[in-house]
C-alpha cells in the first residue's frame, strides 16, 4: 500500500508539472510576498498548483520553498 500512495504522489506530481508551463507559474518574487527569499506555505495558498503540492516541492522538507526547488519545480 505505501509503494502505491508513493507512486500515486509521484504520478500526481508528475502531472501537474506536465500541465503548468513555466507562463503558467508567476515568479518566484510574486509569490514571495514578504521577500525573505522563501516562499511559505501561508504565500503558496495563493496558488493552488503551487498550494497542493507544496510537500513535494519543499524538497528538504524545512517548511518554506528555496527559488532553487520552486525553478526545479517550475522546470519540471
Amino acid at each position: 500500500m505505501r509503494r502505491f500512495a508513493t507512486f500515486a504522489g509521484g504520478l500526481t506530481s508528475a502531472l501537474f508539472a506536465l500541465s503548468c508551463t513555466a507562463q503558467d507559474m508567476p515568479a518566484f518574487g510574486d509569490l514571495d510576498a514578504d521577500q525573505d527569499g522563501m516562499i511559505s506555505a501561508a504565500e503558496a495558498g495563493g496558488h493552488q498548483g503551487l498550494s497542493d503540492q507544496f510537500g513535494i516541492v519543499d524538497a528538504d522538507q524545512n517548511g518554506a520553498i528555496s527559488i532553487e526547488e520552486y525553478e526545479a519545480f517550475v522546470k519540471g
